[in-house]
């Protein structure tokens, strides 16, 4: 799952699952999301997180201005 604020983007079960390995290979289309921010830096850090139905298997944290 993604999440930007109130936003929530889900991905469908993975293509290959093997063991401990899972492969999504998926993207999302390509949208615009308006958001209460004064600018796009205030959002500072950006995480992602890896999820087996409501339970977080690992995040990856970055800086907005990886986007």
């Amino acid at each position: 799952m993604i999440k930007i604020g109130e936003l929530e983007l889900k991905t469908d079960d993975p293509k290959i699952a093997q063991g401990n390995y899972h492969r999504w290979g998926q993207r999302f289309q390509q949208l615009t999301y308006k958001f209460s921010y004064l600018d796009l830096f205030d959002i500072g850090k950006v995480f992602v997180y890896l999820m087996k139905g409501t339970d977080a298997i690992c995040f990856y944290k970055a800086d907005i201005e990886q986007f």
